[in-house]
């Protein structure tokens, strides 16, 4: 069964506000509630000319997927994008719930940003949390 999905995901900027960039997912949704499917990100997209992959499941009132980019695409401390298609893209988690009061998905995304090497074995890991909601829309 097919299923289209349209939302919102936000990152903070340096001022501390959320910044809204619009995705669109298109999946295909098996008779145990996983699916598979493409995504178009308002950002990425119309700059690469790129879809990303995403894989997840819905169970009840619980939806997690993983957006994966299809090559390195990241954004540095002066908000400059960097696109490589030479290496590979980073995976996004994300994690919600139906709400029913407003007729939408919404939940958190998390990403793994560069890992630095310490002393005596250990590793310092960036990791980059957001907000995200969405909802299904009608197929014609």
């Amino acid at each position: 069964m097919k299923r289209i999905y349209q939302g919102n995901y936000y990152q903070i900027d340096k001022s501390g506000n959320n910044l809204p960039f619009l995705f669109r997912m298109e999946v295909e949704l098996d008779k145990n509630f996983s699916f598979n499917g493409t995504v178009w990100e308002e950002e990425f997209t119309e700059m690469s000319g790129k879809h990303l992959s995403v894989k997840g499941f819905i169970d009840n009132d619980h939806i997690s997927f993983v957006k994966q980019y299809p090559c390195l695409y990241k954004i540095d401390e002066k908000w400059k994008v960097n696109i490589d298609v030479s290496k590979r893209g980073h995976a996004v988690i994300y994690d919600g719930y139906w709400d029913e009061s407003i007729g939408s998905w919404i939940g958190e995304w998390e990403v793994e940003g560069e890992s630095e090497f310490l002393l005596f074995g250990r590793i310092r890991t960036e990791i980059f949390i957001g907000n995200f909601e969405m909802k299904q829309l009608e197929l014609v």
